[in-house]
């Protein structure tokens, strides 16, 4: 049979993940104010591998995984009972979905 590629990392300690590492690393530069970390929609379910990293943070996000990053220890922002579009936390930018790229540019850049 032929080599498989598996999409999934799959190991009994997730942080030590290829992509949570690079991730980790990226956000030691954002604490450190030397880079901005843009998140839109799904894509900050990432950061849910390691509960250290939105720990506190405003965010906001895909509404199909607010438990996700809730249980990661952030803080998820609604308005009249809906995700915020876009919000920024220090060096943190994060939209709810594509639709909302207009306001994550305007806040990003």
């Amino acid at each position: 049979m032929g080599s498989q590629i598996h999409l999934a990392y799959i190991d009994s300690d997730l942080k030590q993940a290829p992509a949570a590492k690079q991730l980790r690393e990226a956000m030691s530069f954002m604490y450190q104010e030397k880079i901005a970390i843009g998140s839109i929609s799904h894509s900050l379910l990432l950061f849910s591998v390691d509960l250290v990293l939105l720990k506190g943070r405003n965010v906001t996000c895909a509404h199909n995984i607010i438990c996700d990053v809730k249980n990661a220890n952030a803080n998820i922002l609604t308005s009249t009972n809906q995700n915020v579009d876009a919000h920024k936390d220090c060096f943190l930018v994060t939209a709810k979905r594509p639709g909302a790229v207009e306001r994550f540019n305007h806040i990003f850049l």
